[in-house]
């Protein structure tokens, strides 16, 4: 922690030091761990005199120091050469993530095709659920849902498919505020039906929402059940093999907050 306190300058030319003597960063190892060591072995050297006591203290201090500030001076070194690398990786897996999510509900079974689907993934600053990408070049109606809103918070909420058709997809059986009554019956939203996405636990983390303005019949039947979660868990495979959003933990082991970038 020392080693934070000191100017660059003198932890790289210790840590250079260091490096071109590596007989002193071995002695300076072995005695800090001799020195823990050996008082507990033979109790008697606690006994020594406080000056005695107090050269071996100082030395075993500054052998500590020593390997600290070699041991930050590597960890600046593999981050600025592995820094650049990392950051352009994370570009490239996003963009890639973004790719296959669009094909993938570009792309979906011809039942599907009359509906525009949404992927939305939890917002863990604020709670609920934001957009991410849709199958559409339209701009989205609604960027975030709150959990227990409108079909896709109810789903996010419950774990569980919910589908809404004719006025309940625009009134307020689903806690939808006025303005987002008037947004749906100005839009002619016939239908809306949301599905978990899951991990291999079955923790619920994201919705896929399909809606249109029309209400084909088709999702009426087992088959439009089983496309809709095929799409949901090959989605789910993408947020956590490829964008590392989320895992397949029981329970999510990090609250913080993360950035979605929306994509249309």
């Amino acid at each position: 922690m020392y080693a934070f306190l000191m100017p660059t300058w003198v932890i790289g030319t210790v840590a250079s030091w260091l490096r071109r003597n590596r007989i002193v960063a071995i002695l300076c190892a072995l005695w800090i761990a001799f020195v823990p060591a050996g008082w507990a072995v033979e109790p008697a050297w606690t006994r020594w005199g406080g000056s005695l006591r107090a050269i071996v203290l100082g030395s075993w201090a500054a052998a500590a120091l020593l390997i600290v500030i070699t041991a930050y001076r590597q960890t600046r070194q593999v981050d600025d050469l592995m820094g650049e690398a990392l950051d352009s990786r994370r570009i490239q897996q996003d963009s890639a993530g973004f790719l296959t999510l669009r094909l993938l509900l570009r792309h979906r079974c011809s039942g599907l095709q009359p509906y525009c689907l949404e992927l939305f993934v939890p917002d863990k600053e604020n709670g609920g659920v934001l957009y991410a990408v849709s199958s559409s070049d339209e701009v989205v109606t609604e960027t975030r849902w709150e959990p227990g809103r409108g079909a896709t918070g109810y789903a996010f909420l419950t774990g569980e498919r919910v589908i809404v058709r004719g006025s309940q997809v625009h009134d307020g059986t689903y806690g939808l505020s006025q303005e987002q009554k008037a947004r749906y019956r100005d839009k002619g939203t016939a239908i809306v039906v949301a599905m978990p996405v899951k991990n291999v636990r079955g923790r619920t983390i994201g919705v896929l929402t399909a809606d249109g303005p029309t209400d084909t019949g088709y999702f009426s039947g087992e088959q439009a059940f089983d496309e809709h979660l095929e799409l949901a868990v090959a989605a789910a495979r993408v947020l956590i093999g490829l964008f590392q959003w989320d895992t397949d933990a029981a329970e999510r082991s990090q609250p913080g907050g993360t950035t979605v970038r929306k994509q249309r």
